[in-house]
């Protein structure tokens, strides 16, 4: 068998390489004791309703409302998301645009978002469609209709 310098075995280099990947490989990969991390893509789903639960949740989720329900709320449910990144609509009502909004994920935890449009900024009958993004990125077309 051959030998280094100060008379090792040469198989000792190899484990040193070896020890050595394995603590580069455990950097770059870490183990993910976080449920959520940042390398998972983020999953919404997006619900309309005229009420929500006491968590935020929508009831009896719509796409058809009334000139006559007193508010719409847009609830978009997260899947992976991250503190800090923003949640953002823009609404168009036959094709042309309304108007946008955004909202900041403040807690980590966070599995939802909430946009609420209130009647008396007046509802008009007829098909409203949004553009959904997540941080800047389109994520998701949506439509509900009031008749």
């Amino acid at each position: 068998m051959k030998t280094s310098k100060n008379k090792l075995p040469l198989i000792v280099g190899s484990g040193v390489l070896v020890v050595a990947f394995v603590i580069v490989y455990l950097v770059i990969f870490p183990a993910n004791n976080n449920p959520v991390s940042v390398n998972q893509p983020v999953n919404m789903a997006v619900v309309a309703a005229t009420s929500l639960d006491d968590g935020g949740n929508p009831v009896n989720p719509a796409s058809v409302f009334s000139t006559k329900d007193k508010t719409i709320y847009v609830v978009v449910n997260l899947k992976n998301a991250h503190k800090n990144d923003i949640v953002s609509y823009s609404r168009y009502y036959k094709g042309k645009y309304i108007n946008a909004q955004s909202a900041r994920i403040v807690d980590e935890k966070a599995n939802h978002v909430i946009f609420a449009f209130n009647k008396d900024k007046g509802y008009i009958k007829g098909k409203y469609d949004y553009k959904i993004f997540y941080n800047k990125k389109f994520m998701k077309s949506f439509t509900y209709n009031i008749n």
